[in-house]
């Protein structure tokens, strides 16, 4: 028979057999790699105990299941931002809406720092660069096909609006920012067409091994 060793080979080698029967016979408080050293163990002394050859296969079964899902596991979380191939238009058209809306937003930001001369202070900056960060995910998470951004991006809006309108009387709505609104307008009208919700039902976590297709 042969042997796979592991950390616990030559922990096991100084156990007698009656510690080593005691693994086995109370194997649910220890983890599997030391139950097979055990059995091992016991099976190069030639003192192998009644099931032992069942009870190490068993183990061996959970150890590589185990082994499986964790694979699977950290190649769904190395896809975790890949563009599904299969991800609809709309979706794609949305979230390049929402790419330019929010360079708009930049250039707009630009333009009346330039134009009223009054630049850009650190204050301005503390609140503009993590919105515009946080925009560019949110529309990136919603081209790798995440309900959850496109959810999030609509209450964005309209907590966007209600401001934007609670503010219109001093602050009037340039066209740049009337632009902004337009296309994110749009983007919304995409992400809630009837192929987009059907694919948001069947693909919603499917898409987390997909292959890149931007």
């Amino acid at each position: 028979m042969s042997y796979t060793n592991n950390k616990f080979t030559k922990v096991v080698s100084q156990y007698s057999d009656i510690q080593l029967q005691d693994i086995i016979d109370n194997r649910e408080d220890y983890v599997d790699e030391m139950i097979l050293a055990a059995i091992n163990e016991l099976d190069k002394r030639n003192a192998n105990k009644t099931e032992i050859e069942e009870i190490k296969q068993s183990v061996e079964l959970r150890v590589e299941s185990n082994e499986l899902y964790e694979q699977e596991r950290k190649e769904q979380s190395d896809n975790r931002f890949t563009i599904p191939i299969n991800l609809p238009k709309e979706i794609r058209t949305a979230a390049y809406l929402l790419y330019l809306s929010t360079a708009i937003g930049i250039v707009a930001m630009i333009f009346l720092s330039v134009k009223y001369s009054v630049g850009i202070n650190i204050g301005e900056l503390g609140i503009t660069v993590p919105t515009f960060t946080i925009m560019l995910f949110v529309a990136y998470m919603i081209h790798a096909g995440y309900k959850w951004a496109r959810n999030l991006f609509v209450g964005m809006f309209i907590i966007g609006m209600i401001i934007q309108l609670a503010s219109i009387s001093h602050m009037p709505i340039s066209p740049l920012n009337m632009s902004q609104i337009v296309l994110q307008i749009m983007a919304i009208y995409f992400l809630f067409t009837a192929d987009v919700r059907k694919w948001y039902k069947e693909h919603e976590r499917e898409f987390k091994t997909t292959t890149n297709g931007i």
